[in-house]
């Protein structure tokens, strides 16, 4: 998804170069290409300036580790909210391996490793490998590798569950009083929800 030319920030740049970087290896790319992004992208998270100024006033090669490539790419990020540098690198990845990032142990290299041979881009899927011994049967994967992986996708997969729960017990909650209403009660049963008869419910259509 493009950002908002208008509101790009050095950061959310930096992460956009970060993330060629690692579409780079993904891809089977020049290892070093993909060094340089995530380079130049630790340059421009220690800048006291917006990268919009340093456009502007063409100062781009001021920054450490940013070329041609890395300056074209930010210029495009800067004007447009997007690169066509990233756009080029998320076409020829498998959809999901980025996901695989997400875990602890899993870099770009064995993330494509597994991809080649397992066919895997969810993080419910490597779990399934990984308590399966699946993993250690691949080339350059260790059975401590594997228990590592294994190990990690619980906290990697914390945020994910969060969001689910807290998404389930406001349906709940909002069911149980919307069902206290339709009873003809015009309150719920607890003080500590205040809620009244013209409260707007999802699930009251």
């Amino acid at each position: 998804m493009p950002l908002d030319a208008l509101a790009v920030g050095n950061d959310a740049i930096a992460k956009i170069l970060d993330e060629i970087g690692d579409l780079i290896e993904l891809n089977g790319e020049n290892v070093f290409r993909a060094v340089t992004y995530r380079a130049a992208a630790r340059s421009i998270r220690d800048l006291r300036e917006p990268l919009s100024k340093l456009v502007e006033e063409r100062r781009l090669k001021e920054i450490p580790k940013v070329g041609s490539s890395v300056g074209e790419a930010i210029e495009q990020i800067v004007t447009t909210g997007r690169s066509k540098r990233h756009d080029e690198l998320q076409a020829a990845v498998p959809p999901g391996l980025l996901t695989l990032l997400r875990v602890p142990g899993v870099g770009p290299a064995t993330a494509r490793i597994i991809y080649d041979h397992l066919k895997i881009t969810t993080i419910e899927e490597l779990e399934e490998a990984a308590k399966d011994h699946r993993l250690q049967q691949l080339p350059k994967i260790q059975a401590k590798t594997e228990e590592n992986i294994l190990r990690s996708i619980p906290s990697s997969a914390c945020s994910r569950g969060a969001t689910r729960s807290a998404r389930s017990s406001s349906t709940a909650a909002c069911r149980s009083t919307c069902g206290w209403f339709r009873r003809g009660r015009s309150e719920p049963p607890s003080s500590t929800s205040p809620a009244r008869r013209n409260t707007t419910c999802a699930c009251a259509d």
